[in-house]
């Protein structure tokens, strides 16, 4: 999920690629051992997907077609074979990928794709925003220190740990490598008393949206460790997105806060840490 609106951004080297409506950080990934590819890492993602270019080039065959939802609305992407993938160097056991069109208008011509849940699970995912550094590891036998999260489900699995906001809650929050900025639910922020700032336009697979920021800071926290203050943006997408992730989350956890530390997703485990 991305936003587009006049916010600053940060400068970007290697591996960190700004389209017009969002700054990504990518990773190599090579394809029945051809590549690399040059592909975003999104943890709201449950599927990895590459344009169709690509699949066109590797010769890879439709096995079927899948629908997934998220802002904007639901999106079909078409289902390919593949032998082997390999991740920043990690080979992944995996039989199929997704081929979309759309990752032009998230991603821009910086990347030839992206690495989603089926993925990422099988390893440990470092996200260094300020200093423009993803990284995808093995799990090794000793778990990161950090907080507890869970995976909402297996339609839709994304990272959801409890935070605080303003010192209330513990709330339902995903942290969202694919999302520029926080957000939270507009029951939320009525509960919260938010009044309504900018609008800002928030796009992601099934096209784009209106959603507005608060005039309001807010504190947000997760665990002992993870502290960050900001005016949130307000989306009507959760109860839409409920039936795939079981339940209705309050928000999400974006790149503003997590640009802050270096996130390590250690899904072996299910801990993430910021430090």
């Amino acid at each position: 999920m991305t936003q587009h609106a006049e916010q600053p951004q940060p400068n970007c080297g290697s591996q960190c690629k700004e389209t017009a409506f969002s700054t990504s950080l990518g990773i190599p990934m090579r394809i029945n051992g051809q590549g690399p590819y040059w592909v975003s890492v999104d943890t709201g993602a449950g599927l990895t997907v590459v344009l169709p270019e690509v699949a066109e080039e590797l010769g890879l065959n439709k096995v079927g077609e899948e629908t997934r939802r998220g802002v904007g609305g639901p999106v079909t992407i078409d289902l390919v074979g593949v032998k082997s993938v390999e991740a920043d160097g990690v080979d992944v056991s995996l039989a199929k990928i997704g081929v979309g069109a759309f990752l032009k208008k998230l991603c821009g011509q910086s990347f030839q794709g992206n690495l989603g849940y089926d993925i990422l699970q099988h390893g440990r995912l470092i996200a260094d925003f300020s200093g423009e550094r993803m990284e995808f590891q093995p799990c090794d036998a000793a778990p990161a220190e950090g907080v507890r999260f869970r995976i909402a489900s297996a339609k839709k699995p994304l990272v959801i740990v409890d935070t605080m906001v303003n010192g209330t809650g513990p709330y339902r929050f995903a942290i969202d490598t694919g999302a520029m900025g926080t957000c939270i639910a507009p029951g939320l922020a009525e509960a919260l008393g938010a009044t309504r700032g900018q609008v800002v336009q928030v796009a992601g697979v099934g096209g784009a949206m209106d959603a507005y920021f608060t005039t309001e800071t807010m504190r947000f926290s997760i665990g002992d460790t993870c502290r960050g203050e900001l005016s949130p943006f307000v989306i009507d997408i959760f109860d839409a997105i409920a039936p795939d992730t079981g339940s209705v989350l309050s928000g999400i956890i974006g790149q503003d806060i997590m640009r802050q530390y270096i996130v390590t997703f250690d899904y072996g485990h299910n801990i993430i840490s910021f430090v």
